[in-house]
């Protein structure tokens, strides 16, 4: 079988949560609650097919287990989605270009804070 899960090499098999995978999803599970304009349904459930992934090890999962797969990610997108009607907000909303932002600060700080780490070990490595 070609990489994808195709039966023909240099071709993918598109499936539900390949398609999300192919979307851009990222790899880590993004906070969604208390933005405005709300989370919408769709991110809801990409973040609970990662969440899904990652408790499982499964990316994509076999014919056996894809319903078992499938009612996890609806059942934890449904518990998510009452979750997020049930708590109480404080302060304002959160955008989403402030957080993309906060977020291309705290790479940039962990960039310099890596890049000193190793230019420190290089300084003590020619005593």
């Amino acid at each position: 079988m070609a990489p994808g899960g195709s039966a023909v090499p240099g071709t993918r098999r598109r499936t539900l949560s390949s398609l999300s995978y192919a979307r851009g999803m990222c790899r880590n599970i993004k906070l969604l609650h208390h933005f405005q304009p709300p989370a919408t349904k769709e991110e809801i459930r990409d973040a609970a097919l990662q969440y899904v992934r990652k408790l499982s090890g499964i990316r994509e999962p076999s014919r056996a287990n894809r319903k078992a797969f499938e009612h996890a990610v609806d059942e934890i997108t449904a518990t998510v989605t009452r979750l997020f009607s049930s708590l109480e907000a404080h302060g304002p909303p959160r955008t989403r270009e402030a957080e993309k932002l906060r977020a291309q600060e705290r790479g940039r700080r962990r960039e310099e804070q890596v890049r000193a780490r190793v230019l420190r070990q290089l300084g003590g490595a020619g005593r």
